[in-house]
């Protein structure tokens, strides 16, 4: 009935992203994205949400997929790249305009485009990606050098 597990591996969404944007566990929503799993309108809306794509290419066809569709499909993934670029592109003012332009042409064309996000970015996390779980090693580590700091004092006075 539908085709969600394909769009988000297309998409290059991992399955515990796309419960976090849904608000759902992760089991949910491996449960959810199973091919024959009979879901609700408004689950397919939130997936059509996490997902960025129109709501139609969740759905199975049929019959082959269409020319149209095939289109909108197309241009998504040119937005996600013009987005992407945006992204990078904010040291140059020249680049910045034109992919601005790009962006604007997009959505005329297509208005649903209008949220797409860029692609998911990967690569070395900061400390603000990891927020808590970060501090909480940084902390663990200070600890530790601290008790070597003191087993070295104390083997010192000795």
């Amino acid at each position: 009935m539908h085709r969600i597990r394909e769009v988000r591996m297309r998409e290059g969404i991992s399955i515990r992203c796309a419960s976090k944007r849904m608000g759902v566990t992760a089991r949910v929503a491996r449960l959810q994205e199973r091919a024959g799993t009979d879901l609700r309108l408004s689950d397919l809306q939130r997936w059509q949400a996490a997902l960025s794509v129109p709501l139609a290419e969740l759905l199975v066809d049929d019959c082959e997929i269409s020319q149209f569709a095939l289109s909108r499909s197309k241009l998504v993934l040119v937005m996600k790249t013009a987005q992407a670029i945006r992204e990078i592109s904010l040291d140059n003012s020249r680049v910045a305009r034109l992919v601005d332009t790009m962006i604007g042409q997009l959505c005329r064309v297509m208005p649903e485009l209008e949220g797409v996000i860029a692609w998911n970015v990967t690569g070395p996390r900061t400390g603000v990606e990891l927020g808590r779980v970060e501090g909480n090693i940084f902390q663990s580590e200070i600890d530790l050098q601290d008790d070597d700091d003191i087993a070295w004092n104390h083997a010192d006075h000795q």
